[in-house]
């Protein structure tokens, strides 16, 4: 099957790594990433195989994108967030996945918190 792609911003893409199908998260740029940094979410058959091929199979590179991280990694990341702090801010979100990419661990939110 063929679709089409196209880039949506990392808070986006955050919020749609809950019960995903496997893949890789795709992003433009170098770390540390903002939560306007483009990319996508790329479905996998749990094996590394696409599960939808792109139209045109160059369009990664032809935009920069580069593998980040598994969506499981991302959406490890944002749930140890959530399980700190009920409502966490956008920029919290980010800040928690920029750091689990660097790190391959969690963010103590615990210092922003101004309960």
């Amino acid at each position: 099957m063929i679709f089409k792609l196209s880039l949506k911003p990392l808070s986006d893409l955050l919020q749609e790594v809950y019960n995903a199908p496997p893949g890789d998260i795709y992003l433009q740029g170098s770390y540390p990433w903002n939560k306007d940094s483009l990319g996508i979410l790329f479905y996998t058959d749990g094996f590394g195989e696409p599960l939808l091929r792109p139209e045109n199979p160059e369009w990664l590179q032809e935009n920069n994108l580069q593998r980040v991280m598994q969506i499981g990694r991302a959406e490890d990341a944002m749930s140890n967030a959530f399980a700190q702090k009920e409502d966490i801010s956008i920029d919290e979100a980010v800040a928690c996945f920029n750091f689990h990419y660097a790190n391959d661990g969690y963010l103590d939110l615990s210092e922003s918190q101004s309960d």
